[in-house]
């Protein structure tokens, strides 16, 4: 005895979850999670002279965000390491930590906000 079953509206679940793709690898959507992560950065690195902290920054490459410092925070690297004559004061380890959750939770709502439109909520 065959059984068959028929699949109605593939096509549309198929388009749907493209859509729905295409919107979470959006720059757009992964910007406000990345402004959280730069946030909690500036938020911890150390501030003497608030050249590090200025110059933080979230930059676009290709379909990527990134978040970092520009030539000026050079230094940043050595404060988070740490040198032969400095002891470590790590910032961006403790603000990925820290954001981690939020950032993702600000990205989900993007990617929910594509969801509940291309599922008709």
């Amino acid at each position: 005895m065959t059984q068959r079953v028929r699949l109605v509206g593939a096509e549309r679940i198929e388009t749907n979850l493209l859509a729905i793709g295409r919107t979470a690898e959006n720059i757009a959507t992964l910007r406000p999670g990345a402004q959280i992560l730069k946030t909690e950065m500036q938020n911890r690195v150390p501030k003497d002279t608030f050249q590090l902290h200025d110059s933080i920054d979230i930059r676009q490459k290709g379909s990527r965000l990134e978040i970092g410092t520009d030539d000026e925070g050079f230094y940043g690297y050595f404060l988070e390491r740490g040198t032969s004559k400095m002891a470590a004061q790590p910032w961006v380890a403790p603000s990925v930590d820290a954001g981690r959750a939020r950032a993702v939770a600000a990205i989900g709502r993007k990617v929910g906000v594509k969801v509940d439109q291309v599922w008709g909520r």
